[in-house]
């Protein structure tokens, strides 16, 4: 039972933590669109994708998080991040030097909708149960959001960016 204690403590102490950075650091996301990111980021994702083969599973690793705020709509669909979703954040928390213990707090994603694009959008768990409680489909809703690359499927053609929900303002 004290394990169990101690443990819950630590987690709290971590979500604290956590949601304090985030606060300060804010002020660094740029109003923007995804589309806005994504174009940005497209020649080297092209030039990367360009060389896959089709029967071929592909990463994308952006180099820079772009930390974004980004205007979109909620569609109310949730899910257990998928396995691609997960090898791309694993790597791309590598690449950037963070705990692994940070990305443990994402485990679901939220489908949301930008114009016509609609992205799967990893969310930290305190941030989900948040985004889950207080909107419904069709809210709008602006996401603080780190760009983490580009993932391409086995025999699929087309590519997906993937962002990573750090929060969210009201």
């Amino acid at each position: 039972m004290r394990n169990c204690n101690s443990l819950t403590v630590l987690l709290l102490l971590l979500l604290a933590f956590t949601s304090s950075v985030l606060a300060q650091t804010s002020k660094k996301y740029q109003s923007r669109t995804l589309a806005q990111v994504v174009e940005l980021n497209r020649t080297s994702t092209d030039k990367i994708f360009g060389k896959t083969k089709l029967e071929e599973r592909s990463q994308f690793i952006g180099i820079d998080p772009m930390f974004t705020k980004a205007h979109v709509q909620f569609l109310g669909d949730r899910r257990q991040i998928t396995e691609g979703h997960r090898v791309l954040i694993d790597w791309w928390r590598k690449l950037q030097k963070i705990d692994g213990k940070f990305i443990q707090l994402y485990q679901e994603e939220f489908l949301f909708k930008e114009g016509s694009e609609e992205y799967w959008i990893p969310c930290q768990t305190q941030t989900a149960e948040l985004i889950a409680k207080n909107f419904k489909n069709g809210d709008k809703i602006t996401l603080l959001v780190a760009y983490i690359g580009a993932h391409k499927e086995k025999n699929e053609k087309d590519y997906s960016s993937l962002f990573l929900s750090t929060g969210f303002e009201p």
